[in-house]
């Protein structure tokens, strides 16, 4: 055999994945008695140390339960606050005042965290 070839170890990955065509490296998390929103933090804090140390071109990027977790709270956030102002203005124009809207709208989660906690 030695005639034919000549053996060196070589250093790779062990699996290599794609995401559409380009190559990836996957890392996982697991969420072994903890919440997926600690676990999401904790992967964030831990990808910020790499800002700036990155080669050129490359790019972390959350996806799975974390990435999806990040952005409904998003969404949620956003359509809260904008349900929010909508209904402000409306009542605003009903009650053809700022005072008793904003009186209304700030007594709402209160009024609300209490009816939820009658059904639990």
């Amino acid at each position: 055999m030695g005639n034919l070839v000549q053996l060196s170890p070589v250093v790779r990955a062990a699996t290599v994945n794609h995401w559409n065509v380009v190559p990836v490296i996957d890392v996982y998390a697991s969420t072994q008695d903890r919440d997926l929103g600690a676990v999401a933090a904790d992967t964030d804090k831990i990808l910020k140390t790499f800002d700036g140390h990155l080669p050129r071109g490359t790019n972390i990027v959350v996806r799975g339960q974390g990435g999806h977790h990040a952005l409904v709270i998003f969404r949620f956030r956003r359509g809260t606050g904008g349900r929010y102002s909508s209904g402000l203005f409306a009542i605003v124009i009903n009650f053809q005042s700022w005072l008793d809207p904003f009186i209304i709208i700030a007594a709402l989660p209160g009024a609300l965290a209490e009816s939820a906690g009658s059904y639990c």
